[in-house]
Formats: structure tokens, sequence, C-alpha cells
């Protein structure tokens, strides 16, 4: 993810999309599976308030379809972060 932010141009706009947690048609999850939270990432980021603002960082609950047809939920995270700059507009 270091990588990725440091490609990102001033004025420009990096953002981090993932799972949360098992979907709720999981019964048997793999205890070894660990869902970042968004501080997590942005912790990882490392990413310098001088340089970045944190636009969105957050966890939400997504409604969709489980394999079987029927109603299910997922938790998600979005971290969305600006890359600050000389005349950038943001």
């Amino acid at each position: 993810m270091r990588t990725a932010a440091a490609a990102v141009a001033e004025g420009g706009t990096l953002l981090i999309v993932g799972h949360a947690d098992w979907p709720s048609w999981e019964t048997d999850p793999d205890p070894h599976v660990v869902f970042p939270t968004p501080d997590d990432v942005l912790a990882d980021l490392a990413l310098s308030p001088k340089d970045w603002e944190v636009r969105v960082a957050r966890t939400y609950n997504r409604h969709l379809t489980g394999p079987d047809g029927r109603a299910a939920s997922r938790r998600d995270n979005t971290v969305r972060v600006w890359r600050r700059g000389a005349g950038a507009g943001g």
C-alpha cells in the first residue's frame, strides 16, 4: 500500500476498500484470517498529516444476496486519503 501511496500525484486520491469481516453466511471462518480496520490501514500507510488528508475512514454494513439466494450482509472498510500539494484544490 505504501508503494501505491507513493505513486499518487499531488492533488490525487488513494482509495482502499476491503472486507471488515466474514460474510453473514460463513459458518466456519478461518481463524487465521485478519481483516484490517481502517485505523490499521492508516497506521500501515504511515502518511504524514502535512502531506495527506484523511477524507474517509469507515466501516459499513453492505447488504447482499448469499450463495443460497437469501438476504445476507457483510461489513466492509473504505479508506480515502487525499495528497496535498501546491495549488491542489482537493
